[in-house]
């Protein structure tokens, strides 16, 4: 219990949306581990968010076993973000899959959110969890080589 309420749980149905609501709580921006931890927290306090994503999972789902994630050694990384789709299901905070094209804070002190297929929603507050991307050279082999020699990973090299 948080706040003497219950929490909302319910893992009866998949939280995958194709419309937004008028206004949230929170919108929070990525597809990726930051994006679903910050959700996670936000349900738990109870607040209104949504995700919106263009791609569910960020850079793990580039990964094939995830062996560095305490308490799970040896996922498989899409086996790793279905449990994170799962834990934030199970509060019932929903995912709007689309990309984000722009938001702006208007006179009521209100986010309006805008993305690129044409949706839009307002928000008291917005989470930027949007990672980053691997950057490549371009070199001869680096395709080819990919996981067999060239990795992007500073941790693992």
């Amino acid at each position: 219990m948080i706040r003497g309420q219950e929490l909302r749980v319910d893992l009866s149905e998949e939280y995958e949306i194709d419309d937004l609501d008028d206004e949230y709580d929170l919108v929070i921006v990525g597809g990726g581990p930051a994006a679903f931890s910050a959700a996670l927290y936000a349900a738990r306090f109870m607040l209104k968010t949504v995700v919106i994503a263009e791609e569910i999972g960020g850079e793990l789902t580039m990964a094939g076993e995830v062996d560095d994630y305490i308490g799970l050694p040896g996922i498989r990384a899409s086996d790793m973000i279905e449990k994170f789709k799962e834990h934030i299901f199970k509060y019932k905070v929903p995912i709007f899959r689309d990309r984000v094209e722009g938001f702006k804070r208007v006179n009521n002190g209100m986010f309006e959110i805008s993305t690129l297929g044409g949706s839009h929603t307002t928000a008291k507050a917005i989470i930027l969890a949007i990672g980053s991307k691997r950057r490549k050279l371009g070199v001869p082999g680096e395709e080819e080589f990919n996981a067999r020699g060239v990795s992007y990973c500073s941790i693992c090299d």
